[in-house]
């Protein structure tokens, strides 16, 4: 994208291409930030503009400027309704590349919601795995929509497409404020996981139906879907053979990722009273 000026608070308007909504300006600053451009507050990826009838929110922002870990946004990037920012600050500045979202990621819910997917998303993007697991979804051009749930799951809409080896779209059910979940890991340890880890092995399971090579037989498609190193009475009971490729995102190349030790079974526990650490970008330290 060419230079374009900063987006800002109050001041900067936006478009919409969904007939009945009405788009005003961005009133609802998500995540707060101190930066200011012409006086008025930085729009960053997340945040909200106010339409008739509900909200959109920013889908893009600038990937090599960030504020508190999240890309400022510009004129001209797109919002999860399709419509774009049409103003900015009249200086102008690069920013680099504009970091954008699969176009068949759709994300339901309330504005809380979705800046949170949105911020997560984004997080997952930053990852080598999360990368291969988004880049994989766009390629497959199936749908995957992103709604809350009472816990992390995900569906082919299409099982028989699956089993057929074609693609299917995916409904994946994520709670981003789950923190609870500890996954088996090794000499009977247990690893706690990030929401975003939770994401992404929903996410995997998208990409994996999405380009027909997943399978509808749970056991099966979890071992794949974790990867290995897997413990050697887990790998006796699958008795499956290696991964056809290798280079294929798993849960376990996010934990690599992450910095996790690895998951080497289907075993997990709940434990609220030691949630795992949050990785969400976009909060500033200090801001009231």
């Amino acid at each position: 994208m060419a230079a374009k000026g900063i987006a800002r608070m109050v001041i900067d308007r936006f478009s919409c291409p969904v007939a009945t909504h009405n788009p005003t300006v961005f009133l609802i600053q998500a995540m707060p930030v101190k930066k200011l451009v012409d006086y008025f507050p930085v729009i960053r990826l997340g945040d909200i503009g106010i339409e008739t009838g509900g909200t959109d929110i920013v889908a893009e922002g600038s990937s090599t400027y960030l504020i508190c870990g999240l890309p400022v946004a510009r004129q001209g990037v797109k919002l999860l309704h399709g419509g774009e920012i049409l103003t900015g600050s009249p200086t102008e500045f690069d920013g680099g590349p504009t970091f954008s979202l699969p176009k068949n990621i759709k994300i339901g819910g309330a504005w809380p919601y979705k800046n949170k997917v949105v911020r997560d998303l984004y997080y997952l993007s930053q990852l080598p795995n999360g990368q291969k697991i988004l880049d994989g979804i766009a390629a497959s051009g199936q749908e995957v929509i992103i709604v809350p749930g009472n816990g992390n799951m995900s569906n082919p809409d299409d099982p028989n497409a699956v089993k057929a080896g074609k693609g299917s779209s995916t409904l994946v059910n994520y709670d981003p404020d789950d923190s609870s979940i500890y996954v088996e890991g090794e000499n009977g340890q247990f690893v706690p996981c990030p929401p975003q880890l939770n994401l992404g092995h929903e996410l995997i399971h998208a990409q994996r139906w999405g380009s027909g090579g997943g399978t509808t037989a749970n056991s099966t498609e979890e071992y794949y879907v974790i990867g290995p190193p897997y413990s050697p009475d887990w790998a006796k009971k699958m008795k499956k053979p290696p991964m056809r490729d290798p280079a294929s995102p798993t849960e376990n190349g996010l934990h690599k990722d992450m910095g996790l030790k690895p998951r080497t079974g289907y075993g997990h526990k709940i434990d609220q009273a030691n949630p795992a650490e949050n990785k969400r970008p976009g909060e500033c330290p200090g801001t009231p």
